[in-house]
């Protein structure tokens, strides 16, 4: 355990520089996670409303991951980590405006845009670390770049309640108001300390590879290997989509939590998914694939039952305290398996395969989350509960899990297969 913990310290600066630049991004993802759909709510629209504009987030990204993730290869990957940090803030801000306006235009553009961001530094994020980071250090370096999220989380959750306490400031005759649009505001603005931390990233030379022409892809890639393993991301990736960016909806309207307290529950879920990814690394070299993915995935879909449930008790006394035990319990259990499912997934299809992979799972969850987001406008137009949703992602998960089980079992065929040709090699 504290050999791999010591692995950590292995990673390169400028893989490092990228991390940090990609929390304080994050920042603003967490903060719209945790408040900005409660923030709508109190805005007057009703959840199939906000099932649509979320669903707009996605919409780009479904059209567009696929084709950069193949721009990737050969090329520097840099240009692309830069779109993300200055369309993300820029269309934060602007969504903020939108939503203040009710210009349902505008939220439905920069909701987009949004997305789009997200998606470059999604897509690029995964190669950079690949490219910069020595084999020993690889899992720890991308464990982090999944921790950058809880750690985005987990200080969205102490900043936003802090600074509605605080309520404003005051500088003579301006005044900077601390309510949802303006907590927004300022975690955009902080976010913007990414620029002067890319700057100092340096990026070595890209890999003498050729570079890929989109007509070409067919022949330039291993697709039944890409394919096998990116079935069971695209179950769980709808499942989540269905219950993630409603989940801040489900506390306000079953247990009435505002958004400032659902901000303490969601930043205190960060704690443990944090140290869930710290762990994973080591966890993963001791038992394997099989404990770090099955069996955590496996517990969580418990956890999600057991919430789910909660609101057809959510009358009992004290009920509220179960779903938010349900929910920190469930948080890291998932997103745990992450950085390992991904690292999986690369080990499974090999080195040449490994942008487009990164790419495709950018794709596959922005497109399961356009769809999850209808899904979920779907259902809720129809009267069907929370607890009726969330039932669906549990058997999205159990179906996920058995898939990732099948494609374990064939990676471990596969590397005895691989070993024993080796093995039979001759030798000069």
């Amino acid at each position: 355990m504290i050999e791999s913990l010591g692995r950590f310290f292995q990673i390169p600066k400028s893989v490092a520089l990228v991390l940090v630049a990609n929390l304080l991004v994050s920042l603003v993802n967490g903060g719209v996670m945790l408040i900005f759909n409660i923030y709508l709510r109190k805005q007057g629209y009703l959840d199939p409303a906000i099932a649509q504009f979320t669903a707009y987030r996605f919409a780009g990204v479904l059209l567009l991951a696929l084709p950069v993730g193949m721009l990737l290869r050969g090329r520097r990957l840099k240009p692309f980590l830069w779109l993300s940090v200055m369309t993300i803030p820029l269309s934060a801000w602007f969504m903020v405006v939108a939503a203040e306006q009710k210009d349902e235009m505008l939220l439905a553009i920069t909701m987009t845009t949004w997305g789009v961001g997200m998606m470059f530094g999604q897509v690029a994020t995964l190669p950079f670390i690949l490219r910069e980071t020595t084999e020993e250090a690889r899992t720890e370096a991308i464990s982090l770049s999944f921790a950058a999220w809880s750690l985005a989380l987990l200080s969205s959750g102490a900043v936003i309640p802090t600074l509605q306490w605080i309520g404003q400031i005051e500088l003579g005759s301006w005044i900077w108001q601390f309510d949802d649009p303006g907590v927004l505001r300022t975690m955009i603005l902080a976010s913007l300390l990414a620029i002067p931390l890319l700057l100092l990233a340096r990026e070595g030379p890209p890999p003498e590879e050729r570079k890929l022409r989109v007509w070409s892809a067919r022949r330039e890639y291993d697709w039944g290997l890409i394919i096998r393993a990116t079935i069971p991301n695209m179950f769980v990736a709808v499942g989540a989509g269905l219950t993630i960016p409603f989940i801040s909806l489900f506390f306000n309207g079953v247990f009435g939590l505002t958004s400032a307290e659902f901000s303490v529950l969601g930043g205190a879920a960060g704690i443990p998914v944090l140290a869930g990814f710290l762990l994973n690394p080591a966890i993963k070299r001791r038992f394997g694939y099989g404990a770090a993915i099955v069996l955590s995935q496996s517990l969580s879909v418990f956890f999600l039952i057991c919430l789910a449930m909660t609101e057809l008790l959510k009358d009992v006394s004290g009920m509220v305290w179960v779903a938010g035990g349900c929910f920190l319990l469930r948080q890291p259990l998932m997103n745990m398996a992450a950085p390992i499912t991904s690292d999986l997934a690369i080990n499974y299809v090999g080195a040449r395969n490994r942008e487009l992979i990164s790419a495709l799972g950018a794709s596959i969850w922005s497109g399961a989350w356009f769809l999850s987001a209808k899904i979920f406008e779907y259902l809720r137009n129809r009267d069907f509960t929370y607890w009726q949703v969330f039932l669906v992602t549990a058997a999205l998960y159990i179906f996920a899990t058995f898939l990732y089980w099948r494609l374990i079992q064939d990676h471990k065929r596969r590397q005895a297969a691989r070993a024993s040709q080796e093995a039979a090699a001759p030798t000069t």
